[in-house]
């Protein structure tokens, strides 16, 4: 009697335990897909012409999330010089929404390494 009771004590800590890690594996994928909420959404730029030249929009499922007139991370009001400039720019910051990095600021480095500065 002894030995059957241990035994189903057993399997059930067995179950027990099973449980708690099926548990905390699933919380850990929903805490990843909280973590990033834009990785399956559609996420489009637009380029837009400014007074002194070009900006970039970005839209997150239709609707506008970043309207970026001048170039980021330099100080005053330039705008991009060409559009292509401006391109590389919202495609590097798309990229960062892509990778769950919100907001998607980009430094003065990031913009020497784009080629924009």
């Amino acid at each position: 009697m002894k030995k059957k009771t241990l035994t189903i004590l057993g399997v059930l800590v067995l179950f027990t335990l099973a449980y708690f890690l099926y548990q905390n594996f699933h919380q850990e994928q929903k805490e990843k897909e909280v973590l990033n909420p834009y990785a399956n959404s559609s996420v489009t730029s637009e380029i837009f012409e400014t007074e002194n030249g070009f900006g970039y929009k970005i839209f997150i499922d239709g609707n506008l999330y970043v309207e970026q007139p001048t170039i980021p991370a330099i100080a005053g009001n330039k705008s991009f010089d060409t559009e292509i400039n401006a391109q590389k720019t919202s495609d590097f910051a798309i990229g960062k929404i892509k990778s769950g990095i919100i907001p998607p600021t980009i430094s003065v480095e990031e913009l020497k390494n784009l080629g924009v500065i």
